[in-house]
C-alpha cells in the first residue's frame, strides 16, 4: 500500500521521471524548485516554484497518495491553500478545486517512480530487525554513515540542552542551580538518578554554599534531606551530622522537604556506588568549588574533568560505604567511569545550553570535541551499530548511536536518514 511518506520523499529529493512532465490537462510543467519541507500547518512544501503553460508560479506543493484525498481533507474549503499552485499524486482519481474555485494543477506520479525504489522503501518498513537496514548496511558509504552521526549528535545535544534549559528556566534564570541540580541527578546515574535530583531541588546550592567552608555542615545538610539520618546510630560522626542537621534544618526552615530514606536504592549497586558514597563526594565537590558551574563549562577535556572530580571524602567515609559498618579501605572520590558518565550528561549539555544562551557556536564545537576525548559507552545501542561494523570510538560516536537508534532506526524514519536515503537512491531510475 502506498503511502503518503514516501511520496514526500520522492518529492523532495525529486526521484522520478520528469522527462514530458505535464499535468492532468496536458500542461508542460518544469520543476524550477520544488519547495521546502512545512513541517507546520498548511501546505507540504512551501517557496516551490514551477512553471506551467510558458507561467511561472510561486506557492506552495500539496501532496497526496489520491487526488480526491484533498476534498477528504477539506483543502477545498480552506483559504490556506488558495496559494498552492501544484498538487502532486499517486493516482489522479478525481480534478481538485480552491476555496476560491480555481482548479489546482495536478500531477501523476503512480507511473513515473522506480517500482524497485518503492520494494526498497517495503523492506525497511518491514523489515524483522531493530535497524531497518540491518542486511544492507555494509553497503553504505562511510561518509555517509559519519555525515548521519554528526548530524544525529548536534540534534542529541541539542535535546539535552532543552532539558537544561527547563531546570534554568525552572530556578529562575540561574544557571548556577540548574547546574548543582543536573550534577546531582547524574551522580545518581541510573537507579538513583531521580532520588538525587529531588534533594538537588530540596536542598538549594546557595544554601550549601553558606557552609562551603566546614565539610561536616554540608554534609549533614545532603545525608538529613536525603532522610538518611532518621533512626539510631552507634558511630559518633553520623550522630555529629543528625545533631547538625536538626540545627540547620530548622535554620533554614527544611525539614519538612526532606526525601524518606526508602527512595534511595542500594540492591545491584557495587559499593563504590552506594548512594551515601555518591552523597559523600558530592559534597567534597562542593566544598572544593567556589563556582560549580563556571567549573564545569571550563572543563577542555575529559582528563581535565577527571582531575576535577579528583576529591578527597571526609576521612569517615574513606573506610565506610554506609553508616555504623566500617570496611578496611573504601573508594574515594569518583571512577574514571563515574567522570566520564558527568561529562556526557552534565558538562556537554551545560555547555551546549549555554552555547544557545549565549549565541555561541563555538561552545557547541567545545562540547563536541569534550565529547570527542571521552571513552565510549558501551551498551546495547552501542553494540548494536558495532555488531554491524559501524566503528564507535568515543562518546560522540556512542551518543550519536543512542540518537540514531532512538530517533530514526526504531521509528522507521529511514527515508529521513543518509544511510536509507543513500541505499533508495540506488534505486531512483525506472527500469
Amino acid at each position: 500500500m502506498m503511502k503518503e511518506s514516501f511520496l514526500h520523499f520522492i518529492w523532495e529529493f525529486q526521484f522520478f521521471d520528469k522527462e514530458t512532465l505535464q499535468t492532468s490537462d496536458g500542461e508542460v510543467v518544469d520543476i524550477l524548485h520544488q519547495g521546502l519541507k512545512n513541517t507546520n500547518a498548511g501546505a507540504d512544501f512551501y517557496n516551490a516554484r514551477i512553471r506551467t503553460g510558458g507561467i511561472e508560479w510561486s506557492g506552495s506543493v500539496e501532496i497526496h497518495i489520491n487526488a480526491s484525498d484533498w476534498k477528504k481533507h477539506r483543502h477545498h474549503t480552506d483559504r490556506a491553500y488558495n496559494n498552492v499552485v501544484l498538487h502532486v499524486v499517486w493516482q489522479d482519481d478525481c480534478p481538485v478545486q480552491r476555496a476560491d474555485g480555481t482548479f489546482v494543477p495536478t500531477i501523476e506520479l503512480k507511473n513515473r517512480i522506480s517500482p524497485k525504489m518503492y520494494e526498497q522503501y517495503r523492506q525497511f518498513l518491514n523489515a524483522p530487525g531493530i535497524i531497518p537496514c540491518s542486511v544492507q548496511f555494509c553497503q553504505i558509504p562511510d561518509i555517509q554513515k559519519l555525515a548521519m552521526l554528526d548530524r544525529v549528535l548536534v540534534e542529541r545535544l541539542h535535546v539535552k540542552a532543552e532539558k537544561v534549559y527547563a531546570l534554568y528556566e525552572e530556578n529562575n534564570n540561574d544557571m548556577e542551580e540548574a547546574a548543582w541540580q543536573l550534577l546531582a541527578m547524574n551522580f545518581g546515574s541510573k537507579l538513583n538518578a531521580e532520588p538525587f535530583l529531588m534533594l538537588g531541588k530540596a536542598l538549594p546550592l546557595k544554601i550549601l554554599r553558606k557552609h562551603g567552608s566546614n565539610l561536616m555542615q554540608m554534609e549533614a545538610l545532603l545525608f538529613g534531606m536525603a532522610g538518611m539520618l532518621d533512626g539510631s546510630f552507634k558511630d559518633s560522626y553520623p550522630n555529629q551530622l543528625k545533631k547538625e542537621f536538626e540545627f540547620l534544618s530548622q535554620k533554614y526552615g527544611l525539614k519538612n522537604k526532606a526525601l524518606q530514606g526508602h527512595e534511595w536504592k542500594f540492591l545491584r549497586i557495587r559499593p563504590a556506588g552506594f548512594p551515601t558514597v555518591k552523597i559523600a563526594s558530592l559534597a567534597a565537590l562542593i566544598h572544593k568549588l567556589s563556582s560549580l558551574y563556571t567549573a564545569l563549562i571550563n572543563v577542555e577535556h575529559t582528563k581535565e574533568a577527571e582531575d576535577l572530580f579528583d576529591v578527597e571524602v571526609s576521612t569517615y567515609w574513606q573506610n565506610h560505604f554506609v553508616f555504623d559498618k566500617p570496611v578496611d579501605k573504601a573508594l574515594s572520590g569518583l571512577g574514571r567511569s563515574s567522570v566520564e558518565n558527568i561529562v556526557i550528561n552534565s558538562i556537554a549539555p551545560l555547555l551546549a545550553c549555554t552555547a544557545k544562551l549565549r549565541d555561541n557556536e563555538l561552545l557547541m564545537d567545545k562540547a563536541i570535541a569534550l565529547l570527542e576525548s571521552t571513552g565510549a559507552e558501551n551498551n546495547r545501542i552501542s553494540r548494536l551499530y558495532k555488531n554491524l561494523g559501524l566503528e564507535v570510538r568515543n562518546a560522540f560516536d556512542s551518543q550519536a548511536c543512542i540518537q540514531l537508534y532512538r530517533d530514526y532506526c526504531r521509528r522507521k524514519r529511514c527515508l529521513e536518514c543518509n544511510g536509507g536515503i543513500y541505499l533508495m537512491k540506488q534505486h531512483q531510475l525506472i527500469s
